[in-house]
């Protein structure tokens, strides 16, 4: 094609574009309006990414709370379904183009496998419940998202680890995270007014995204001792537990606390947790000196340190009971009694959705002290307790296959270090895995839906043979004299 004829076609069909999008937004379809923004930005870069098209597979291990963009038949994808459709379509290209060959196994799977293969099971017993092909049900589509996990946990196992992209897997997840956080903040301002900071649920949740992504990562790049070696890091740890404060988020302040022990784990520095247990008390006992002589703690803040016996504010005294969480684990227990073995799938029934819709028919159908919040939700299949959760909607073998999940993870990432070199990214990412995990087990008592913890869970270990693949390229090579592996901190 001439060279002077190709601004003329761009220009062309920009108008086009422009007039089509115009025409459509006109007339209210935003749903069409996304789709085609998704295609326009997403095909380019995936396009453009090539082999390399496995940098946006990160996303799916943050991006859970950003918008789930519409589709055909009312559907919708997520994020980090998205990201792996897009991976995959991209790798597909490479691999009909023989630049690329596909691995379909590795033993690092065989866990996550056989949990599919009983979530596939489970649909069976159950009923798909895809109301988009005519079920009566719905919410079948979930083990479609599962699907889509093993996907991306394939797809990213296809990579050879090296330096430069372990870093940049740990800095996109980092910008994944700073993402959602700025969607989160910024979403209650644009469109809608959100209810204020000392409500609790409002935009800043979204700030303990940010605040544990960057814990985590630190914490899997750096041991305690290198960290008090390097005041600016530690003043960033502040700094990141202090966003986590403000977001008003129990179990991510929690967790923030936790991870700084796990790394003393992992690096096998005890010594230095010690340390960091003196630290934390006494931060905490200046909490509840300050909260008990001014009481003037913003009220988001007094329930992430309500568990200090400090004179809190009666309005956070209510906001933490755990009535939710009694009701909602009653409703599960339930569903265990009377189906322990298949559970009762993830599908949602016409009943369910009456629940979600009527406050008069759970008024009926509650028992005195219940909270009647608890039932959308367990409706939902959002049961706020990975392991309870699991065995209400997969049966108590899925629950247990699921353990084996996350504790082989922990496992994998443990044997694998010793191979790592001290200070490397490699090892940094391993730690990353550990870490993350660790978290995602210590969230088991309060998170909800499984798919997003499921890509979470794929993902990492699409990481870890990444990583062994790098490890058995690089015991190809002679090893570096200045760049040693140190056997007894590994």
């Amino acid at each position: 094609m001439n060279k002077g004829i190709i601004p003329i076609v761009v220009l062309v069909f920009g108008v086009i574009v422009a007039l089509w999008f115009g025409f459509l937004t006109g007339q209210g379809d935003i749903r069409s309006v996304n789709v085609g923004i998704v295609m326009m930005i997403g095909i380019p870069i995936v396009l453009a990414l090539g082999v390399r098209s496995w940098y946006i597979l990160p996303f799916g291990m943050i991006s859970s709370s950003l918008p789930a963009l519409p589709f055909l038949g009312g559907r919708s994808f997520s994020m980090s379904e998205l990201a792996v459709l897009f991976a995959a379509s991209s790798m597909a290209a490479v691999v009909a183009t023989g630049k690329m060959r596909l691995q379909l196994y590795h033993r690092f799977w065989i866990p996550l496998l056989i949990f599919f293969a009983w979530v596939v099971a489970v649909a069976l017993a159950n009923g798909v419940g895809l109301a988009v092909l005519g079920n009566s049900a719905m919410g079948g589509r979930r083990y479609i998202s599962v699907f889509l996990a093993i996907v991306g946990m394939v797809l990213m196992s296809q990579i050879t680890m090296n330096e430069a992209y372990a870093r940049k897997t740990l800095i996109i997840i980092l910008c994944a995270a700073a993402l959602e956080t700025l969607y989160q903040t910024l979403a209650t301002y644009i469109g809608r007014s959100g209810p204020a900071y000392y409500e609790f649920y409002s935009w800043h949740q979204g700030l303990a995204i940010f605040g544990l992504a960057g814990v985590t990562v630190m914490f899997s790049k750096y041991s305690p001792r290198d960290l008090l070696g390097r005041p600016m890091m530690i003043v960033i740890y502040i700094l990141l537990l202090g966003l986590v404060v403000l977001s008003a988020k129990r179990f991510s302040f929690a967790a923030c606390l936790a991870i700084p022990f796990i790394s003393a784990f992992w690096n096998r520095q005890l010594g230095f947790a010690l340390f960091g247990a003196a630290f934390a008390v006494v931060a905490l006992g200046l909490i509840i000196m300050i909260q008990n002589t001014t009481g003037g703690l913003p009220k988001g803040m007094q329930r992430v340190f309500h568990f200090l016996p400090a004179d809190w504010d009666s309005q956070v005294d209510d906001s933490t009971n755990d009535i939710f969480r009694e009701t909602l684990n009653r409703l599960a227990f339930e569903k265990i009694r009377k189906r322990p073995i298949i559970g009762e799938g993830v599908m949602m029934t016409v009943e369910d959705v009456y629940i979600m819709e009527s406050p008069d028919y759970i008024r009926s159908i509650m028992q005195e002290g219940d909270d009647p919040l608890a039932f959308p939700h367990a409706a939902g299949k959002n049961w706020h307790s990975t392991w309870i959760g699991t065995a209400a909607i997969l049966g108590i073998p899925g629950a247990l296959l699921w353990i084996v999940v996350q504790f082989g993870i922990i496992a994998i990432s443990w044997r694998m270090k010793k191979f790592l070199r001290l200070g490397s990214w490699n090892r940094a990412l391993a730690s990353f895995c550990f870490v993350s995990m660790s978290v995602a087990i210590m969230r088991s008592m309060t998170s909800g839906d499984l798919t997003p913890l499921t890509m979470h869970a794929a993902l990492l270990l699409g990481l870890l043979c990444a990583i062994e693949k790098g490890i058995k390229e690089e015991q190809s090579e002679p090893l570096s004299a200045d760049y040693p592996v140190n056997a007894q901190t590994a």
